[in-house]
């Protein structure tokens, strides 16, 4: 089941106090109907009582489709409080997985620690791919085209809806403007040759594992940590 709690949330415009209903876990397995408020940005929304601005509350969520095994943990967090967040996160993934029925595998549970990156992990899974080799894609672009894509500026993100069954799309987005500047394709072979490589324990299925041993996986994150880079989006 779904699950909320009581918060007192402080509005960001006026500042007035109020105690609002917030989710903790949806289950979208279970409320079907809560699947497309998330992807209409209504969940965790308030509007104040004060001066009724309306904005979203960005904090720990638990989203669960166990018939499509997805199973994501939303932590929100700049790049600079990742440890911490990791920790927390290990902390508490033990009890997150027990959310499996006794009778099934549990689902890998992804972090992720913005909510762009939980509805782009919930559209990956949905669509079969594995979130490892769709953000090595991603590094390889981010490092091959910097021109393109520039980590400092711009994130990737995978479009499932205009990807093809020869195509994968990555729409390259301005942080700052939130504008989206193009897209970049990548040849579902060469994905499909990544598939085969790390299911076969090679020298790539290593690397892959090395640069993405979870529980966070983001190419973006990556290639910032490794330049020792402040993420923009802090």
């Amino acid at each position: 089941m779904s699950a909320t709690n009581t918060y007192t949330i402080k509005c960001p415009k006026c500042e007035e106090e109020q105690h609002v209903e917030l989710y903790d876990l949806v289950n979208v397995s279970k409320s079907p109907e809560l699947k497309e408020l998330f992807l209409k940005n209504q969940i965790n929304r308030v509007i104040c009582d004060q001066c009724e601005m309306d904005f979203r509350v960005d904090k720990n969520l638990l989203y669960t489709d166990l018939e499509r095994r997805i199973l994501c943990y939303l932590m929100p967090c700049t790049l600079a409080e990742l440890d911490e967040t990791r920790r927390e996160f290990e902390a508490r993934s033990s009890v997150m997985s027990q959310l499996t029925p006794g009778d099934l595998e549990a689902p890998e549970l992804n972090l992720v620690i913005s909510r762009t990156e939980l509805v782009e992990r919930v559209f990956l899974c949905e669509a079969g791919l594995n979130p490892r080799l769709i953000e090595y894609v991603k590094y390889m672009i981010y490092v091959r085209n910097p021109e393109q894509a520039n980590p400092r500026t711009n994130q990737l993100l995978f479009n499932a809806e205009d990807s093809t069954k020869d195509t994968l799309l990555f729409m390259v987005q301005d942080l700052s403007s939130g504008q989206f500047l193009g897209a970049l394709e990548y040849s579902r072979a060469m994905y499909q040759a990544l598939e085969e490589a790390l299911e076969g324990n090679d020298a790539q299925a290593a690397t892959i594992m090395d640069l993405f041993p979870g529980p966070y996986i983001s190419a973006r994150a990556n290639v910032l940590l490794e330049e020792d880079v402040e993420d923009v989006m802090g």
